[in-house]
């Protein structure tokens, strides 16, 4: 059986085996009979041969096997080859249903699997140069076949239930899409909130920060708060050295009492957290 999605959509190679098929975007009869049929079976014969495929009545083929006629395409290669005792002459047959085209609608839209039968595949050989007086026997034999009609009832009960199975594992997957999808949607839900309370929490600082140093400024007389302003820097309290000027384009200092000082803008920045060799940072506040 062969299959192919449209939209393309599957990352199986041509010719890959998948869910019991194989993989052949849109195939023909005649790539079916040389690729499926003769390269597997034949392909390895020794001074292999091969005359161009030629179409055949799929009504005909089907006759034989005394089958009732159904849509498809059927064709036919000749094949000389060497083995045991001389050149063998061989004629290779195949038809291809002409299948059916699934439809499937969910999340992604309508898509469609199409599957293609590749049926009576048989072969009529004879030594070199004798196959042609002998097809009438070799056709006569090859239609005497029958096949077990509880076999083929057993056969379609079964295709019946892997259809049904395969019906379920779409409609399994159609539900972890959406399942997956709505997860999706509350995560980036939770995500947006999350950011929006770090904005406001960004913003309420802010405007806490700037009330503080308008506050700090006006304690300050005029000649003071210029040059603070002039310099890019504010006062701020140190609990070791009483008051030192600390950049302005920064909000949070630290001092070690030697000297030392840190600054960020990250109110949870801590120069405490991993600093180790005894040191104590200790968080500076505007001077009032």
């Amino acid at each position: 059986m062969f299959y192919w999605l449209e939209p393309v959509r599957s990352t199986v190679p041509v010719g890959a085996r998948n869910l019991g098929m194989i993989h052949a975007p849109g195939i023909g009869v005649r790539d079916a009979l040389l690729r499926f049929v003769v390269a597997p079976y034949r392909g390895r014969q020794p001074g292999l041969q091969q005359a161009p495929p030629r179409r055949i009545d799929p009504a005909r083929l089907l006759a034989a096997f005394r089958q009732p006629p159904q849509p498809g395409e059927a064709a036919a290669v000749r094949l000389r080859y060497q083995a045991a005792g001389g050149a063998l002459d061989e004629d290779v047959y195949a038809m291809v249903g002409s299948g059916e085209r699934v439809p499937y609608t969910g999340p992604q839209g309508t898509w469609y699997e199409s599957h293609r039968p590749l049926i009576y595949a048989h072969a009529l050989g004879a030594r070199a140069g004798s196959l042609d007086s002998t097809l009438p026997l070799l056709a006569f034999i090859a239609g005497s076949l029958e096949i077990d009609p509880a076999w083929q009832a057993r056969r379609q009960r079964v295709m019946q239930a892997l259809q049904v199975e395969f019906d379920r594992y779409i409609a399994r997957g159609y539900a972890q899409i959406q399942a997956a999808a709505q997860l999706s949607r509350t995560i980036s839900a939770n995500n947006d909130a999350f950011l929006a309370s770090m904005q406001a929490q960004r913003q309420a600082e802010a405007q806490r920060d700037a009330a503080r140093r308008a506050q700090a400024a006006s304690s300050r007389s005029p000649n003071e708060a210029f040059s603070e302003y002039i310099r890019g820097v504010e006062r701020m309290k140190d609990p070791y050295w009483g008051e030192s000027d600390r950049s302005y384009h920064q909000r949070y200092h630290w001092t070690d009492g030697h000297g030392n000082y840190k600054s960020s803008n990250d109110s949870g920045f801590n120069p405490n957290l991993g600093a180790g060799g005894g040191v104590t940072w200790q968080r500076m506040e505007p001077a009032r």
